[in-house]
């Protein structure tokens, strides 16, 4: 179609032209290869969600996934998964995941063996029902008082860029008994995701973050268009950002189990690092090269 109608049956300039739009197309999509990216040890990790429960062999994908560079896992428990050997639980970060916990949570730290992280509260803004700031100080009072060599992450809001942490610290004045400060990022525009990250750190600037989850979306309210190349984008962006930014220790990609948003178009925003039988997808094959 450029031949005829812009230079002419059998121009040469027209076949350039032509080369020269694919080549702009193509790498307008293209990853970065994040050849000269060091990443700190550590720093990419894994999210499962209802793997932990449901799936009697995950252990077996996590070990195979952590052949990916991989390092740890959360699966929103505070308990060790039964169906795990002592390798993969010492891989796990175990939560607190609500005030309901708190007194396990001080059995466990001051027991024989503690966990050396531990994270307080999951997503308390939008629990059932939410817990505020100043509920959240009251409640985790007693497991700081405690002495133990675990160190605390923080809570995890689900709206990272509100003022959820800002007032439970206010309220407990505890920002000191907190090693690290958790983050949960989602956003389908790379530069909005990395803004939340931004923010979470001005919060914070004297505290390390760990993004204890992060992908484009994590339901279907985020209305994530992405396709499969794109979510590679998306991930080589964000994460490139967050390894490079000197505050971000480590990046929990959700999730490692197969677990697609849209069932019905399982190549729409499809954040999984693995396919149901356990092979990685491009996106695990991503996330193994971008500390290399």
């Amino acid at each position: 179609y450029i031949n005829k109608m812009l230079f002419g049956r059998g121009s040469v300039w027209a076949l350039l032209v032509a080369l020269f739009v694919l080549v702009v197309a193509v790498r307008g999509i293209e990853p970065s290869k994040n050849a000269s990216l060091a990443c700190q040890p550590g720093f990419r990790n894994v999210v499962f969600n209802a793997a932990v429960n449901y799936e009697p062999n995950w252990p077996r994908r996590f070990d195979f996934i952590q052949t990916y560079g991989v390092d740890r896992w959360i699966g929103f428990t505070l308990f060790p998964a039964n169906n795990a050997d002592d390798a993969v639980n010492r891989g796990q970060v175990r939560i607190c995941m609500d005030p309901s916990q708190i007194q396990d949570a001080i059995k466990i730290v001051t027991g024989p063996n503690p966990p050396d992280v531990l994270e307080i509260f999951n997503e308390p803004d939008i629990n059932n029902p939410p817990v505020s700031p100043q509920q959240a100080a009251q409640a985790v009072a007693p497991l700081l008082a405690v002495q133990t060599t675990t160190k605390f992450i923080s809570p995890a809001p689900a709206i990272p860029n509100s003022n959820w942490l800002l007032d439970f610290f206010r309220a407990c004045n505890c920002l000191d008994r907190f090693t690290y400060i958790a983050a949960h990022i989602y956003n389908p525009n790379p530069y909005t995701a990395i803004s939340l990250i931004q923010n979470v750190h001005n919060q914070f600037p004297s505290k390390p973050l760990w993004i204890t989850e992060i992908s484009p979306a994590s339901n279907t309210n985020f209305n994530c268009q992405l396709r499969p190349q794109d979510m590679i984008t998306w991930q080589n962006v964000v994460l490139d950002f967050a390894a490079r930014s000197g505050y971000v220790d480590r990046v929990f990609w959700n999730c490692g189990e197969y677990g697609t948003l849209y069932p019905n178009d399982p190549t729409r925003c499809n954040p999984s690092l693995t396919y149901v039988d356990s092979t990685a997808t491009p996106l695990l094959q991503n996330y193994g090269r971008l500390c290399q």
